[in-house]
């Protein structure tokens, strides 16, 4: 053949050798995407000894039997919630006073309630670090009301737990009242929008052991800030738009229990402030 024939044909092969690459990575490419908004491919850290998976809906979780204290559903396990279901099943809930960081599972508020209770009932820990009451919520509806608990528990934090609310963006409440769902939350927010791309990101700064990458937004997520706006000044809008966002979340916590007909319990774990002065948070408007 001639040469400038030879020329071409070798052009058009590479050519489609370069189209058939390019396809393949596209497909590659999208099949991750997918599975990682599917949340099938999910980035970790670990924070206070336990791996953090990130979530795209209830923002993070602990990573399932990530460590010997960890049950299958994310919960801290206690003496008697590691073997089988215990005959009378109280669930608890809420952030590190709740998980009980830097104390010993035995010594934790669920151990705690599990022996006053006494023989026959077990209490899971549900109660994650850095959580607010707009998580556990989402965590009561996708993993404790399959558990079927005869009682709820949830442990509120005053000095932090409005703040969390309105740094989360997982919620806001409607003018009724209620409370309506977000379309993104603080997550989706400082992501990339290839979602991927965060995943690619995060598995290549841990083989370069760069833990700094990212590292303000991890503790950003898991860390809770003492809120100031409500001892400062309650009458504000922010403060006013904080105690309805509370107001909703416990509603809804209330009437999803009771549609199930489950006993529900909110526990006040008191700040500084109520320490200081039982009366503080009811003076300024906050019941």
């Amino acid at each position: 053949r001639p040469y400038c024939v030879r020329v071409m044909s070798r052009m058009k092969k590479i050519a489609l050798f370069t189209i058939w690459i390019l396809v393949w990575v596209a497909l590659c490419a999208g099949i991750l995407e997918l599975a990682v908004r599917t949340q099938l491919v999910r980035v970790t850290v670990m924070m206070w000894n336990v791996r953090y998976e990130f979530d795209w809906d209830i923002l993070f979780r602990i990573k399932p039997r990530c460590h010997p204290d960890i049950g299958p559903h994310g919960n801290r396990l206690t003496p008697a919630t590691r073997s089988a279901r215990p005959a009378h099943l109280v669930v608890l809930q809420g952030d590190s006073f709740a998980y009980g960081v830097n104390v010993f599972p035995s010594n934790t508020i669920a151990a705690a309630l599990e022996q006053r209770l006494g023989t026959g009932y077990g209490v899971m820990n549900f109660g994650i670090a850095g959580y607010g009451p707009d998580q556990a919520l989402l965590q009561l509806k996708r993993t404790v009301l399959k558990l079927k608990p005869e009682t709820v528990a949830l442990t509120l934090f005053p000095a932090n737990d409005f703040a969390d609310l309105a740094k989360n963006r997982i919620f806001t409440a409607g003018a009724d009242g209620w409370l309506v769902p977000t379309r993104t939350n603080v997550l989706l927010e400082r992501i990339p929008v290839w979602r991927s791309r965060f995943v690619i990101e995060a598995i290549y700064n841990d083989l370069r052991h760069n833990k700094k990458h990212n590292d303000k937004l991890y503790r950003f997520l898991l860390c809770d800030p003492c809120d100031t706006d409500i001892p400062l000044n309650s009458a504000s809008p922010v403060s006013q738009s904080k105690i309805a966002l509370m107001r909703a979340v416990l509603r809804e916590y209330r009437d999803t229990l009771q549609t199930h007909k489950i006993p529900f319990h909110a526990v006040i774990i008191p700040s500084f402030e109520a320490i200081i002065k039982p009366d503080f948070f009811a003076q300024k408007g906050v019941t």
